[in-house]
């Protein structure tokens, strides 16, 4: 589990990276200050398109640190409460010779 919780957040940096930053400063920028002279006014398509694909980069990035939110701090938050109640039920205040049946009587059976 520690090795794929280390995997997985090494994925996040790295598609946050490459497909936000770096997607939107090299490709983008360069398309608007350089685009519009070698292709003519067929790059507000182009552009078009590629504004479509950073709002989906955008999503699916939100989705994989909404993942990694739930697995480094809920996924901590669950294991304490989980710790918490097994603390409680183990607790020293309980007779352990004790067992929670020991007031009901037994059954008798009935001979006809």
């Amino acid at each position: 589990k520690g090795l794929a919780d280390l995997l997985f957040t090494g994925f996040a940096a790295a598609w946050f990276y490459c497909r936000l930053y770096k997607f939107s400063t090299l490709v983008l920028a360069s398309l608007f200050t350089h685009g519009t002279k070698a292709a003519g006014p067929a790059i507000n398509v182009f552009a078009g398109l590629l504004l479509v694909l950073v709002l989906l980069n955008l999503f699916w990035f939100l989705q994989i640190a909404r993942m990694l939110y739930r697995l480094l701090w809920a996924g901590a938050e669950k294991q304490r409460r989980q710790r918490d109640f097994t603390d409680l039920s183990t607790d020293d205040d309980v007779d352990s010779d004790s067992s929670y049946m020991s007031d009901v009587e037994p059954l008798k059976r009935h001979e006809d």
